[in-house]
C-alpha cells in the first residue's frame, strides 16, 4: 500500500481526531447537563468557551500566567458567573423552551460583540514555549497541548461522573433530569438544582475554553461553531449520558479528521452534520444512551384554543367594525407613503422595506411553529435557497426574461425552497419532534453552507453570485414588492388558519395522538405547513438578492434570518396574525435606530434587548391583558 494510505499515517490522523474531539466532548457534557435538567438548547455554550479563551489569553498576555495555571482562577470565576446568569436570566423562564432558546441567542449576540469591543475581532492564539512541542511515542507524534487537553477532558468527565453518582447534590441533579415532578414531592428544589447544573455547565465551558486557547486560534465569533459541534456530539452520544457526550465529541473529532484527510476541510463539516441528522432520525437517543421517547416530545405552543377573531387580533378588544376597517386603512396609508417621502433619500422607505420582509418571514415561521407547534431553526436555509435560485437564473439567463422582479423567477425561487422543504421535511417531520426537530433543522443550514461554497462556478463559491446592478435605481419597486410579499404572506397564513387545514394544524399542535385518532394525516399537514413557510421565505430571499446584487453564503445563511423572525413572533404574539406584524415593525425600527445612534455597540444593545423582551414579554404584547402563561 502506498505511503498515502499507510497504516501509520491513518493512525496518526485518527489520533489527531481523538485528541481534538475531546474538546467537543467537554462542551457536549456541559450542554448535556443543562439540557437534561432545564430542557433548553443553550446556544451560547460555545460563546462561553470563547469568552474563557479570551480571559486565558488576557491573563497570559498581561500577567504572564501560564494558561493551565489560569484554570485555578477561571474555573471558580466561571462557576460563579454561571450561577449568576442563571439567577438573573434563566430562573424566571425555567421550563419555557422557546423563550430560553431566544434568551440564549440574545446572550450569545451580546457576549460576541462585547468581546469584539474589548478585544477586537482579530484572531488570537496563545504561544508558549511548549506550544509547538510534540511528544514522540511508538513512532507517532503527539501534540503536547492536545495531549494535555485530552487528559483535562478525561478528568473533567470523570469528575462530573463522580459528582453525579457519589454526592447528594449530584444525585438530585440526576433525579431532576429524570422526573422533575417526582423530585418536588421528595423535597428537591428545582431552582437550586437548575442553578447548580447551569454553573457546572459553564465551568466545563471554561475548561474547554482554556484547552481551545492553547491549541487553536480563535476570535469572538468562533463560539457559534463550537455550539453546533457540541450539539452534534451530544446527539451522537446521547442525552443524559456524561460519557456518551464525551465519546460523541471524540467520534465527531475523528470524523472531521478523516473527512479533512480524505476529502477536504469543508466537506468534512458536511459529513459531520450529515451523520448528525442520520443519528437524530434513526437513533435520536444517541449511540450510547438507552432508548427513550424524547423524540416524540412536542413543543407546546398554545394557538389551538383561540377563537377566529383571536387568530387575527389575539386578545385585543376590538369591535367587528374596527377589525374590518383597520387593515384596508393601514394598507392604503402604506401605499401612499412612497408618494409623500422621497424614495431615494428618506430612510423611512428603507425601514419599511426591511420591516415588510421581516413581516413575511415572521408569518412564514409562525405558520409552522405558532400553529403547528414545531420549532424550526433552519429557515435561513430556505431564505438562502430563494436568493441563490434567483441569482443563478439571472446570471445564467435560464428564463430569458432579463428583468428585475420577474414573477416567474421569484415564483421559481419560492418553489425551490418549498421543494427542498418537502424533501427534508418528510424524513425529519416523520421522525422528529420538539427539540430534536429544532436541532435537525439547525444542522441543515450548515450543510447547505458547505454545498454552496463547494458549488464553485455554479453558486460562486465563497464569493457568491454578483448580479448586474443599475436596472432599478429607485427604491419604489423594492418598496411595493416587499409590501406585496408582506400582504401575501399574511393573507396566505390567515387563509390557511381559517380553513380546515388550519383546524388540522391546531389540532396537531394541541395533541398529535388525538388528532391522528380523529383521522388527521399528521405528516401531510406538517409537511404542508413547512413547505408553505419555506415558499414564503424563499420569496423573501429572492427579493433581498435583487436588492443587494450580491448573494453569498455569509450574508444569506446568517442565522439572524431565522432568529430575528422568531423573536418578532414571540414579541408580538405567537399563534396570531397581527402579533408577528407588531413584532416585526417594532424590532426592525429598534434595531435600525440602534445601528444609527449606537454604531459601535448596537449589536450589544440588540442582544440585551432580546434578553429583556424574552424576560418581561414572553407571551407577546398582543396578550398583555391575559394572565401570564409560558409558551414553550
Amino acid at each position: 500500500m502506498s505511503d498515502y494510505l499507510s497504516w501509520k499515517l491513518l493512525t496518526q490522523v485518527s489520533i489527531n481526531g481523538i485528541l481534538f474531539g475531546t474538546m467537543y466532548g467537554i462542551a457536549a457534557i456541559g450542554l448535556s447537563l443543562i439540557f437534561g435538567t432545564m430542557q433548553i438548547i443553550f446556544l451560547a455554550q460555545g460563546t462561553m468557551i470563547i469568552l474563557a479563551a479570551f480571559f486565558c489569553f488576557w491573563m497570559f498576555s498581561l500577567y504572564s500566567i501560564d494558561p493551565y495555571l489560569s484554570l485555578l482562577i477561571i474555573i471558580p470565576a466561571s462557576l460563579v458567573f454561571g450561577r449568576g446568569i442563571y439567577e438573573v436570566v434563566f430562573r424566571k423562564v425555567a421550563g419555557s423552551k422557546i423563550t430560553s432558546l431566544l434568551i440564549a441567542f440574545g446572550l450569545m449576540a451580546l457576549l460576541e460583540h462585547l468581546m469584539t469591543v474589548l478585544w477586537t475581532a482579530n484572531t488570537r492564539a496563545i504561544r508558549t514555549t511548549y506550544t509547538a512541542y510534540s511528544i514522540p511515542a511508538f513512532g507517532f507524534k503527539l501534540s503536547f497541548t492536545r495531549l494535555i487537553a485530552f487528559f483535562i477532558a478525561l478528568l473533567s468527565a470523570l469528575g462530573v461522573t463522580i459528582f453525579l453518582r457519589k454526592t447528594l447534590i449530584g444525585k438530585a441533579v440526576r433525579a431532576a433530569s429524570e422526573n422533575l415532578v417526582s423530585c418536588r414531592l421528595i423535597g428537591i428544589i428545582p431552582h437550586q438544582v437548575n442553578g447548580i447544573t447551569f454553573a457546572i455547565g459553564i465551568g466545563l465551558a471554561a475548561i474547554a475554553g482554556v484547552a481551545t486557547a492553547t491549541t487553536y486560534p480563535f476570535d469572538p465569533y468562533s463560539g457559534f461553531i463550537f455550539s453546533l459541534k457540541a450539539m452534534v456530539a451530544l446527539a451522537l452520544g446521547g442525552l443524559g449520558s456524561v460519557w456518551g457526550a464525551f465519546l460523541g465529541g471524540v467520534i465527531l473529532g475523528v470524523l472531521e479528521s478523516w473527512g479533512s484527510f480524505l476529502i477536504s476541510g469543508g466537506w468534512s463539516d458536511a459529513l459531520s452534520y450529515g451523520v448528525f441528522l442520520a443519528i437524530l432520525m434513526f437513533r435520536p437517543e444517541g449511540l450510547f444512551a438507552r432508548s427513550s421517547d424524547k423524540a416524540g416530545e412536542s413543543t407546546a405552543f398554545s394557538a389551538s384554543d383561540v377563537n377566529p377573531s383571536q387568530i387575527m387580533f389575539g386578545h385585543l378588544d376590538r369591535s367587528p367594525k374596527i377589525r374590518m376597517a383597520l387593515p384596508p386603512l393601514i394598507i392604503l396609508a402604506l401605499c401612499v407613503v412612497p408618494f409623500i417621502f422621497d424614495t431615494e433619500k428618506s430612510y423611512i422607505i428603507y425601514l419599511l422595506f426591511l420591516a415588510f420582509i421581516y413581516i413575511a418571514l415572521s408569518q412564514a415561521w409562525n405558520l409552522i411553529a405558532g400553529y403547528t407547534g414545531q420549532v424550526s431553526l433552519g429557515h435561513h436555509a430556505f431564505f438562502a435557497i430563494g436568493a441563490y435560485v434567483t441569482g443563478m437564473i439571472w446570471v445564467h439567463k435560464l428564463t430569458g426574461t432579463g428583468y428585475y422582479f420577474d414573477p416567474v423567477t421569484m415564483f421559481l425561487s419560492g418553489l425551490g425552497s418549498a421543494i427542498f422543504a418537502v424533501l427534508i421535511g418528510i424524513p425529519l417531520l416523520s421522525k422528529l419532534r420538539g427539540d430534536y426537530f429544532a436541532l435537525g433543522t439547525l444542522g441543515l443550514g450548515e450543510i447547505l453552507r458547505v454545498l454552496l461554497i463547494k458549488g464553485k462556478s455554479f453558486t460562486g463559491g465563497a464569493v457568491g453570485l454578483i448580479l448586474p446592478s443599475g436596472v432599478y435605481t429607485s427604491m419604489m419597486p423594492y418598496y411595493f414588492t416587499s409590501l406585496f410579499l408582506a400582504l401575501f404572506a399574511t393573507g396566505i397564513t390567515y387563509a390557511i388558519v381559517r380553513s380546515r387545514t388550519g383546524l388540522a394544524l391546531r389540532a396537531i399542535n394541541q395533541d398529535e395522538i388525538a388528532a391522528a385518532a380523529n383521522g388527521i394525516h399528521i405528516l401531510k399537514y406538517k409537511v404542508l405547513a413547512f413547505a408553505v413557510g419555506a415558499f414564503l421565505t424563499g420569496l423573501c430571499g429572492s427579493l433581498q438578492g435583487y436588492y443587494l446584487f450580491h448573494i453569498h453564503p455569509e450574508g444569506f445563511l446568517n442565522l439572524n434570518w431565522t432568529l430575528y423572525p422568531i423573536l418578532m413572533c414571540v414579541l408580538g404574539g405567537i399563534g396570531t396574525i397581527v402579533g408577528p406584524i407588531i413584532g416585526a415593525v417594532f424590532l426592525t425600527g429598534v434595531f435600525s435606530l440602534a445601528n444609527i445612534y449606537l454604531p459601535g455597540i448596537h449589536p450589544i444593545f440588540s442582544g440585551a434587548l432580546i434578553v429583556i423582551v424574552m424576560l418581561f414579554l414572553p407571551n407577546g404584547v398582543i396578550r398583555l391583558r391575559m394572565p401570564k402563561k409560558r409558551i414553550g
